[in-house]
């Protein structure tokens, strides 16, 4: 691995600040303060992150925190490398929130590619280099510890020089943390005499509580129970009473239906006597003609009478319809200016009720579902003000015991001390003495009256505050909460029920519904009366074509008489002399008048008959001629009319609240009386009995509740219980931890011993042979983990902490560079970033040690940081063109 480009976007003293550095080796000047330790912390954000306020052992004492920008926005940096496979990365970091997205090569985003850690970082620096950033602080990244001058420094270095050689950490001692560890273990598993967080007592302390909740908890979960069956059977008492009004508003129903049966038998009853008395007035007219032609001079047309009796019969029942198409016509035009009128009139009617069309066809509908909504919502209010008015009363007279209480004491106090006084008067008369005692009892009556009245006060605000509902319980405050939801609610619907009345221009509810009704049952006569005159005005264009061909037929027939007659002419005048001669030529009068005297006696008789079975029917007291039971049957049928659109109105709000059930099957299916009154009995009778069932077990289970067992009791086991459950598991999983740890340890101490130590071993001899100019070629870390070296000229073997510091200094970088070979075998090349390291070297070991350097660049990135211009004169000279120096 190798890095390309630091961007400092918003990081410390840093702002929009851009570092490129080569593969070799890069040079970092900067004087103190100049942002060397901000750069090197940087890199170690960008790749791990901050971690808060905790920081590495050993690793430095900077606050994160301290990073970042005072006066600009933002908090934030970008960092580019290249891995030893050639994948170019790129990761921005946010500072704030230590978020990091990362990106390959083509800026294709490969953020989700990497695991996510406990502390939520994204892992990318652990999978691109094989080390965490324990192991990335302890190995190639070396901060200043050299520059320690007092026996204390020097003190500090050979401690962590030692705690390095025995685990492979700089701040780790395996015998202390072994021993650390296992007095933990008994601390905490409760093995030590006298701990407090023994795991024995928690443990019996969780069997007694969990005893006694198990108990409280079957009971309560009986009362839970009973409550929502209580619950259950106030809703189903509550559908019992809608179904009840549904049964009410049902019978109405019924009985419209029946009047609507009354009503469609009256008018087809009418209807049939109407038609039999038009008929028989036909014949009547018919018959009285036929008289009064017996009785005339037989006026005849000879030249008729060369006709043949069928071609003049053939002429009679043309000429006779030609004379009623005729009359037809007249009385369809006159018809037909009625209907016109009627509708200019009914277009007037519909534009005052013209905004129904505006609101659509389910506008009713709505209404209706608006009007149930309100009425539920009222409901729900009420019963919530019902219950907070129960809280309130139960604390108000809380109040008012304690104030008569509190005035009682205060009221005897203040008597005792004015009795008090009165004595004193009356002992002064026998001691003087005693008038001592006037002074004193009345400043301690005045002060017990001020407290009374301070008291008054407070319990005045109390009971003030109580009855305007400023003291409540967090179930008060969700009842409230709820009842403005539900208020809120209302004033939305009820604006929407006030706009539809606005629009309509309707005072009320009932209103918009008779308007709605009156504008339906309009709309429909409208409609009617758009077809009548378009069946009028075709009735006519067919009359008119039936009359022009009935004329020319009757000229044709005329025409072959010899008779040649203009069509003002064929006239009903002529009609008469057409039907005499026919008579006249049939010789039929003498047989005809016998029969028509007796038909006319018939015919007069059955007219009185249906006169007076219209009379029955209609129920009024006189009808005369086919005028006024034309009249009765219209009246009829308008009462029909009426009747049929109440049922309408009916029957929609039945069926907002009845869609199931027998009854609703019922309704829906348009059923026989009969079979909807049984019905209508059946299920009244039963919904009678089960409300009457449903009110015998409320009051039952609310009698069971009222003396049910209060939750305060099983709330406080509840709440030390889980308080024991917490300590318990945190317990536990602190002694696993302790374990595991434990057992880590000796794993590593023991592969430490068997893997690490020979190969580092060599590999550190040979580094610090080339930083001492071969003086130092055998290191050893001995069975016991110490540290030792070789003297050359005395050949004896030392511990470390007997050389000099810069010896110390040289074996400490060696140590770590060697540590970071061997990890590189296995994993990624990595970058080696030193800060101030030749604070203790001398010259020479200097220019070794940059040459060790110098073999290292071939295969690695070195980043030095230094703050000494000859130490930077001294790698430019060494280096010359190798070394990429930047400036800060």
């Amino acid at each position: 691995m190798k890095i390309k480009r630091l961007e400092l976007t918003a990081f410390g003293k840093f702002n929009n600040h851009v570092v490129d550095l080569d593969d070799g080796i890069n040079l970092i000047y900067g004087e103190n303060e100049a942002g060397k330790t901000t750069l090197q912390n940087f890199i170690k954000y960008m790749l791990y992150g901050i971690k808060g306020s905790k920081q590495i052992k050993g690793g430095g004492a900077d606050n994160p925190k301290k990073y970042k920008p005072w006066k600009e926005a933002g908090f934030s940096g970008s960092m580019e490398y290249i891995l030893d496979n050639g994948q170019q990365i790129r990761v921005n970091r946010n500072f704030e929130d230590n978020s990091a997205r990362v990106f390959d090569s083509f800026f294709n985003d490969i953020t989700n590619t990497f695991e996510i850690g406990k502390n939520k970082n994204l892992l990318f620096a652990q999978n691109h280099l094989g080390l965490n950033e324990v192991c990335f602080e302890k190995t190639v990244f070396v901060r200043q510890t050299g520059a320690l001058i007092d026996d204390a420094g020097l003190s500090e270095l050979k401690n962590i020089l030692i705690n390095l050689a025995q685990t492979g950490f700089e701040d780790v001692s395996l015998i202390k943390g072994e021993k650390a560890l296992k007095e933990a273990i008994r601390k905490y598993s409760g093995n030590v005499k006298g701990s407090s967080t023994s795991l024995e007592r928690i443990n019996a302390r969780l069997q007694e509580l969990k005893s006694a909740k198990a108990e409280m908890q079957r009971e309560r979960n009986q009362l839970i129970l009973l409550e929502q069956e209580l619950k259950e059977k106030f809703a189903h008492l509550e559908r019992l009473n809608s179904f009840k009004d549904s049964i009410n508003k049902s019978r109405a129903y019924l009985k419209l239906r029946k009047d609507l049966e009354d009503a469609r038998f009256r008018e087809s009853s009418l209807r049939e006597i109407l038609d039999r008395m038009k008929v028989l007035h036909d014949e009547q007219v018919s018959l009285l003609e036929n008289t009064r032609e017996s009785d005339t001079n037989n006026n005849c047309d000879l030249r008729l009478m060369e006709l043949s009796d069928g071609e003049l019969a053939q002429l009679v029942s043309e000429f006779k319809d030609y004379l009623d198409c005729y009359e037809e016509l007249a009385a369809s035009k006159e018809r037909l200016c009625k209907k016109k009128d009627n509708m200019e009139e009914l277009e007037g009617s519909l534009e005052n009720i013209s905004a129904f069309k505006y609101l659509g066809s389910d506008v009713d509908q709505e209404m209706l579902e608006l009007n149930i909504k309100v009425d539920n919502i009222k409901k729900q209010i009420n019963n919530i003000r019902g219950e907070v008015f129960s809280d309130s009363y139960a604390r108000e007279k809380f109040y008012t015991t304690n104030k008569k209480k509190g005035l009682g004491i205060y009221n005897a106090a203040i008597i005792v001390s004015c009795v008090l006084v009165a004595l004193s008067i009356v002992c002064f008369f026998i001691n003087p003495l005693f008038l001592a005692g006037v002074p004193v009892f009345a400043i301690i009556a005045i002060l017990i009256f001020i407290l009374k009245s301070s008291y008054d006060k407070a319990d005045l605000l109390v009971s003030e505050d109580n009855r305007h509902g400023s003291f409540h319980d967090d179930s008060n405050n969700e009842k409230h909460y709820e009842k403005d939801d539900l208020e809120s609610e209302l004033n939305k619907l009820e604006e929407r029920i006030e706009d539809i009345l606005l629009t309509v221009k309707a005072a009320s509810v009932e209103e918009f519904f008779r308007l709605h009704a009156l504008y339906k049952s309009n709309v429909s006569y409208f409609s009617d009366l758009n077809n009548d005159l378009s069946m009028l005005e075709e009735k006519l264009t067919s009359l008119e074509k039936q009359k022009a061909v009935s004329l020319s037929n009757i000229q044709e027939k005329l025409f072959a008489a010899g008779i040649d007659m203009e069509q003002e002419s064929i006239n009903k005048e002529y009609f008469d002399i057409v039907k005499n001669t026919y008579n006249k030529k049939a010789s039929q009068y003498n047989g005809s008048s016998r029969y028509m005297a007796s038909r006319k006696e018939d015919v007069k008789s059955e007219y009185k008959k249906c006169i007076e079975k219209a009379v029955q029917i209609s129920g009024v007291n006189i009808l005369d001629t086919i005028e006024d039971v034309n009249n009765e049957l219209y009246k009829a049928s308008q009462n029909i009319t009426t009747i049929e659109n109440d049922c309408d109105i009916l029957l929609q709000n039945i069926r907002m609240t009845l869609l199931e059930g027998q009854l609703g099957h019922l309704l829906s299916q348009q059923s026989s009386l009969l079979e909807l009154e049984e019905t209508l009995e059946k299920e009244d009778r039963n919904n009678a009995e089960d409300i009457q069932n449903i009110l015998l077990e409320t009051k039952e289970l609310e009698t069971i509740l009222k003396n049910s067992l209060k939750d305060e009791e099983l709330q406080k086991i509840v709440e030390e219980l889980n308080d024991l459950e917490a300590s318990k598991e945190e317990l536990e999983d602190t002694i696993f931890s302790l374990k595991t740890a434990l057992e880590t340890l000796n794993e590593a101490s023991m592969e430490i011993h068997r893997d690490f130590v020979p190969a580092l071993n060599e590999k550190t001899g040979h580094i610090l042979n080339k930083m001492t100019g071969n003086k130092y070629d055998r290191l050893k870390l001995d069975d016991n983990l110490v540290l030792r070296l070789v003297e050359p000229e005395t050949g004896a073997v030392v511990p470390a902490d007997m050389l000099s510091c810069g010896t110390v200094e040289q074996v400490y970088l060696a140590l770590r560079i060697a540590a970071s070979e061997l990890l590189m075998l296995k994993g990624e090349t990595l970058p080696l970033m030193l800060d101030e390291i030749f604070s203790f070297y001398d010259h020479k070991r200097t220019i070794d040690t940059l040459k060790v350097l110098k073999d290292l660049s071939i295969k690695r990135q070195i980043i030095l940081f230094t703050c000494k211009e000859w130490e930077m004169d001294t790698i430019c000279q060494m280096y010359q063109n190798d070394v990429n120096v930047i400036k800060l």
